[in-house]
């Protein structure tokens, strides 16, 4: 997918874990003042942001990782604006690069001591706001992460397959009439697994029932109720969120197109499984 994240002249990846644990590195020699940091470079021509920040942590860290989303914000150190990549951690591939000497896993109080033994003020500063940005992050956003930990994008989607809540009493039933062929049928029952945590919706299919929830928290918003007809299903009705901690639309016209665009572009998507 294409990230929405900021035009810096350096990108980086926060490598984490759904327990609050963080990746960091020790720069060898301590190099320019770092003690603990983590990993980011300079772009390179031709690359994507996205392509920058997995070739610093590949090489910072020895490891490949799974982009799950951008930290919000620019991060100015002493030599170059930095933004930032959510990620988690995949398999390791080799020994550390000629500038990193060790690299360790702590909690956000750890790591703030250990970022604190940085001596570049600017540099430690910037790392410290990056390690704060990551825990407001990760406190918004810790279910889609033990999600993406556990099962990542496999196969056809069930509930277990995601954190996920059931519908609050604050709801409304809203009527359908759209119609799907055969085709569209067995693509939207496969439902939809996210690949990466920006794609905010995860959703499967039971006994001729859709359900629809934020990938992010798990709420769930559509109970989408379909009739089997001579030809597919035909949508007849929609449970509705309309709880406002979890859910601010209240435009019922507004929901009825949302569920039937979503509907078909699932089934659109699925075609090519």
């Amino acid at each position: 997918m294409t990230w929405t994240i900021s035009s810096v002249t350096a990108y980086g990846g926060v490598v984490l874990s759904s327990t609050g644990l963080i990746l960091l590195r020790e720069p060898m020699n301590h190099y320019d003042g770092y003690v603990w940091t983590f990993a980011k470079t300079r772009v390179s021509e031709g690359e994507t942001p996205e392509q920058t920040a997995y070739r610093a942590v590949r090489s910072g860290f020895a490891t490949n990782a799974k982009a799950v989303g951008v930290l919000p914000g620019e991060y100015m150190g002493g030599t170059s604006l930095s933004a930032f990549f959510l990620m988690l951690p995949q398999l390791n591939h080799g020994t550390l690069n000629e500038h990193t000497q060790a690299t360790c896993w702590a909690n956000f109080d750890q790591a703030r001591v250990l970022i604190g033994k940085t001596t570049n003020t600017v540099g430690r500063k910037r790392d410290l706001a990056v390690l704060e940005a990551t825990r407001q992050w990760l406190e918004r956003n810790e279910k889609g992460v033990i999600a993406f930990e556990q099962h990542g994008s496999l196969g056809w989607a069930v509930k277990g397959d995601w954190l996920t809540e059931e519908m609050p009493e604050q709801r409304t039933t809203l009527s359908l009439d759209f119609n799907l062929d055969a085709e569209d049928v067995e693509a939207i029952r496969k439902g939809y697994i996210p690949s990466e945590m920006e794609e905010k919706w995860f959703s499967y299919f039971v006994d001729n029932v859709l359900y629809q929830h934020r990938s992010w928290t798990g709420f769930m918003i559509d109970q989408i109720t379909f009739e089997t007809t001579l030809t597919g299903l035909r949508a007849v009705s929609a449970v509705v969120n309309r709880d406002p901690r979890q859910y601010q639309q209240t435009d019922d016209a507004v929901d009825i197109r949302r569920i039937e665009s979503m509907v078909r572009e699932l089934a659109a998507h699925n075609r090519g499984r």
